[in-house]
């Protein structure tokens, strides 16, 4: 075929692909213009509106190029120096490439590139004094809504690039910005765009450079759902390709990952936050590793068929059963400890503790039978070892803040001849607040069922509500304020007629409510005929003035100022009158 047959079943072609979108192209054969063929006409009206004027939306010069060389993998153009020089010259434009079928000319194919200015700098820098120089054309879209989004977006840049910048190598930005036109598919662009890189010059963004498309990687990047061979749960996992690499990342949480490159499959878990999160991927994984890597990708079956006895298979289902069994071990142990064992980075103190506890728990010793006080990420915890002859366990290791454990911990006293129980909640000094554990309900529980039958008991229950009500002074926790009010009300029910048990109440019950009218008499009454250090208890309860609570301080003696220093009730003292007093 002869040159002039070629241009001519070019431009017939491409202006048939252009006809059937919504672009004006005025391409004629044997154009005498010293670089162009033609132009495209873009407008912004709907595709079937006549063409206006008002509707413009730009003018993208054409150069159109017919050859018979049959496109292999990819198509290329080999372009002369003089033209491109040409082009650079006329700012920029958009080349058709046009591939001639010398039988039958429905079969020809239209290719593309868009020739910018930066494009055409950079393809004259890499010609090395040459002639001419092939250059990739990428295949026109098949679609006419995606070959329209094609020429807007690169009339946009060739306009874009009427005006360039030069940047030196060390002041260009580290970041890119990448833009689509309309609802094209980065991807898409990716393939078939040259990149162009822009600097913010007083706010507004000037192109100094492009990289070429097949520089660029191109990530697939979808959602899917994935199921493991004998499980029955579904989980939205994200699915990333590329040429030669898949990875998929599932799971609860996606923290199971699957990654396929060169044929090699590497399979990763990541630990979570979560504890039952943890748990059932761990279990997903093993069940994974055991059914040979098969897996169902919406509902399509993949099968990576490894052997079960390879050493990377082997090893790596080793490590999920060893987690496994400490995961369960872990839950027992939390469960019945309330020890924070599972973290995700947990405090030196907290993992030593774990496999001292663990050790403890696989290697009993009889005579080790007691409550034992542990430290864990700066909380006191009481721990109940008791040996047992199970066949599953050897040893239960349990908070005392179990109801389960109340058994192990009942004791009587005896004191001065009275005998009762004592509060199994009480053991050793440690503040309320430093307890990891404490559990108010539980103790109201005990007190509920154990009530108070004594004055050994009364004192004891008075001595405990104290340390509650220090705790809610230091955290304003209301369980502990709360639980006080519980106990002291206790107290007071057993013997109501005496007034330092009815203070206890009242300064407690201060703490939430407001005093009743009836106990307001009652606290006016001990105020003026009770003892010395009931009447300025009763005083600061009624918000007397600081002259009247002064005046009752004063009648107290030395020793028992002292004491009530201790007491919560001294907490009333506020502002200038703890000056006064001190």
């Amino acid at each position: 075929m002869n040159k002039e047959v070629i241009e001519r079943s070019a431009i017939s072609s491409l202006n048939n692909k252009l006809g059937r979108m919504h672009v004006k192209a005025e391409i004629d054969f044997n154009d005498k213009t010293p670089v162009e063929d033609g132009a495209v006409f873009l407008y912004s009206s709907d595709k079937d509106a006549e063409y206006a004027v008002k509707d413009l939306a730009g003018r993208m010069p054409v150069q159109v190029k017919g050859t018979t060389r049959a496109p292999k993998d990819k198509m290329t153009y080999s372009a002369t120096r003089k033209m491109l020089d040409g082009i650079r010259r006329y700012g920029g434009l958009f080349l058709f490439v046009v591939f001639v079928d010398s039988v039958d000319d429905t079969k020809n194919k239209i290719y593309f590139r868009e020739l910018s200015k930066l494009v055409v700098d950079r393809i004259l820098r890499n010609m090395h004094g040459k002639n001419s120089k092939s250059i990739w054309v990428h295949e026109f879209p098949k679609d006419n809504h995606e070959a329209l989004l094609q020429l807007c977006r690169s009339a946009d840049q060739i306009e874009r690039q009427g005006t360039t910048l030069n940047v030196e190598a060390d002041d260009r930005p580290k970041q890119l910005q990448l833009r689509t036109y309309g609802d094209e598919k980065l991807e898409d662009v990716l393939k078939r765009s040259d990149v162009t890189m822009y600097k913010v010059v007083d706010g507004t963004p000037i192109p100094y450079s492009t990289i070429d498309p097949d520089t660029v990687e191109v990530y697939g990047l979808q959602s899917a759902r994935i199921r493991f061979k004998e499980e029955s749960e579904e989980f939205i996992s994200e699915v990333k390709g590329r040429k030669g690499y898949l990875e998929i990342n599932t799971g609860v949480e996606n923290k199971i990952q699957i990654i396929i490159k060169d044929n090699k499959v590497t399979v990763t878990f990541h630990d979570s936050d979560d504890f039952t999160t943890q748990v059932r991927n761990t279990n997903t994984l093993i069940t994974f590793l055991d059914t040979k890597g098969t897996f169902f990708l919406n509902d399509h079956e993949e099968y990576f068929g490894w052997n079960k006895d390879d050493p990377d298979v082997t090893k790596l289902r080793k490590t999920m059963i060893e987690l496994r069994d400490r995961l369960q071990i872990v839950r027992i142990l939390e469960r019945e400890t309330h020890l924070p064992f599972f973290m995700k980075n947990p405090p030196e103190d907290v993992n030593k503790l774990l496999h001292a506890v663990i050790y403890k728990y696989k290697h009993p010793n009889k005579k080790e039978h007691g409550v034992y006080r542990v430290v864990a990420d700066g909380k006191v915890f009481y721990l109940m070892i008791i040996p047992v002859k199970d066949q599953n366990r050897k040893v239960i290791i349990r908070s005392i803040f179990q109801k389960a454990t109340i058994d192990s911990l009942s004791m009587v006293y005896n004191h001065s001849g009275v005998k009762f129980k004592m509060n199994p909640y009480t053991y050793g000094d440690d503040p309320i607040e430093e307890i990891g554990d404490y559990d108010p309900k539980l103790v109201q529980t005990w007190f509920e069922e154990t009530g108070v039958n004594s004055d050994v008991e009364e004192r004891y229950a008075n001595d405990y509500s104290f340390q509650l009500l220090r705790a809610y002074e230091k955290t304003q926790n209301n369980s502990f304020r709360d639980l006080a009010i519980y106990i002291t009300k206790m107290t007071f029910e057993y013997d109501s007629d005496e007034n330092v048990s009815f203070l206890n109440y009242m300064q407690a019950l201060k703490r939430r409510d407001r005093v009743s009218l009836s106990k307001m008499k009652r606290l006016f009454e001990i105020s003026k005929d009770g003892e010395s250090r009931e009447r300025f208890a009763a005083k600061l309860l009624l918000e007397a003035s600081d002259e009247d609570v002064l005046e009752a301080w004063g009648e107290v003696d030395d020793i028992e100022k002292k004491q009530l220093q201790k007491f919560p009730i001294f907490d009333f003292v506020k502002g200038s009158l703890r000056q006064k007093i001190s």
